[in-house]
């Protein structure tokens, strides 16, 4: 990209006033900054994109984001830059970039008109130079003469310039080209977390290369850039481009790594991390995604509860004659049934609750509520083979309840029998 720096920058307090810092890190945001103003970079990646030295950035970007109440422009209290996201602490937008933008487009548009005019006054007096004027002999031939003619125009027989291409509204280029670049993003990251890859690193390079290709990106690998984060040049994994949006994807082990996204920060476009045989994680700033990609011959690890879910459904379908209905409240409780329990236990603890026969759990059709409420219970009945019934607890309470009774009694006989044989 590329900004018009206009003359009145070296008339207001920016300059007038200082820091000199906050005047050259604005130049650099003008250059960097997409349609809208947007600079979406850290410091850093601005101090290794233009060569100037990160703690010159820096204090020009906390003097950039301070209020400045004599400033020509109003708009956000006079700070001549704003952060994209409240969360982040990088990424900023410009805030009057659009009001210049628009009067740079303006400026072009009548620099193209005198162009126009320029060139026009000229071929218009070479012609006038060269023509022989028309000898006319009579009426008739003048008549004829006059129907050939072109006929006049307005503005003195000169016809107007052609108006350039019309100037497309700012939001629809912003929406559109976000709408496709989040398109974009979201095809990567599919294809890097469905794509089986090797665990050498050229192996999987080339097959993310070729599924890419596959999905109509253009692909090239191994792009130099100047600085991978310790002043040294160094190489992108991936470059790859698609309607217009380009892609840098750098391909590590388990867990990103600081000169890669060092690298990434160095690019344009969306940046992506791919991890063979990492899990997917939550980017670092400037990075848009971290992916977790399966190698080839590992199995995917199937969910904590899937087993569990998976021996209580087949059980409740065999008793039922249906299916048990699973929802986000179930997974859940199939979870919490894991937890307590351990993944190796509670596929058959939950197969066990399907045989129970206690009033309730048979009236209640066998819920996972009740199997998570009773899950300790249930364990030691199914390790030790037995099922305690409504019926036998209430037996059970009745024999203890008889034996707390006559207790006293059976100690006193003893007591008095033992005094007698003595």
């Amino acid at each position: 990209m590329y900004a018009k720096v206009f003359s009145q920058i070296y008339d207001g307090t920016l300059c007038t006033r200082g820091p000199w810092q906050a005047l050259v890190t604005f130049q650099q945001m003008l250059v960097l900054a997409d349609l809208e103003g947007n600079v979406d970079m850290t410091a850093g990646a601005i101090s290794r994109r233009t060569t100037i030295p990160l703690d010159i950035i820096e204090m020009g970007i906390s003097s950039l984001v301070l209020p400045d109440p004599e400033s020509r422009t109003p708009t956000e209290e006079g700070r001549r830059i704003v952060r994209l996201a409240e969360g982040r602490s990088w990424g900023w937008r410009i805030v009057n970039y659009a009001q210049y933008r628009d009067l740079k487009k303006e400026e072009d548009r009548r620099e193209y008109h005198r162009e126009y005019w320029r060139k026009h006054r000229s071929t218009a007096s070479t012609e006038t130079q060269h023509t022989q004027p028309i000898q006319i002999q009579d009426k008739d031939t003048a008549k004829e003469a006059s129907k050939n003619a072109e006929p006049l125009k307005s503005n003195g027989g000169i016809s107007s310039p052609p108006d350039p291409p019309p100037i497309a509204k700012s939001v629809e280029i912003s929406t559109d080209s976000l709408r496709r670049r989040e398109e974009v993003l979201s095809e990567v990251c599919r294809i890097l977390g469905e794509t089986e890859v090797s665990d050498q690193a050229k192996d999987a390079q080339m097959t993310i290369a070729h599924a890419l290709k596959g999905a109509q990106f253009s692909v090239q690998t191994e792009i130099g850039v100047s600085d991978r984060g310790d002043g040294c040049s160094g190489r992108v994994d991936i470059m790859a481009a698609k309607d217009g949006v380009d892609i840098a994807i750098e391909l590590d082990r388990m867990n990103p790594r600081k000169k890669s996204i060092d690298k990434l920060l160095s690019t344009g476009g969306v940046r992506v991390v791919g991890l063979r045989g990492g899990a997917s994680k939550r980017p670092p700033p400037g990075i848009d995604a971290v992916v977790g990609m399966r190698l080839t011959g590992v199995p995917k690890r199937p969910a904590p509860g899937s087993e569990t879910w998976e021996h209580y459904s087949k059980a409740y379908s065999s008793k039922y004659g249906v299916a048990p209905v699973r929802n986000q409240k179930t997974n859940s409780q199939v979870a919490q049934l894991v937890k307590r329990l351990g993944a190796s236990e509670a596929p058959f603890v939950a197969e066990h609750y399907l045989t129970h026969r206690h009033s309730l759990y048979v009236s209640a059709k066998h819920c996972l509520d009740l199997l998570v409420r009773d899950a300790e219970k249930l364990r030691t009945e199914w390790a030790t083979g037995t099922q305690g019934t409504h019926t036998q607890a209430v037996m059970a309470d009745k024999t203890q309840t008889n034996f707390n009774s006559f207790a006293p009694l059976i100690e006193a006989a003893r007591r008095k029998e033992a005094n007698e044989a003595e």
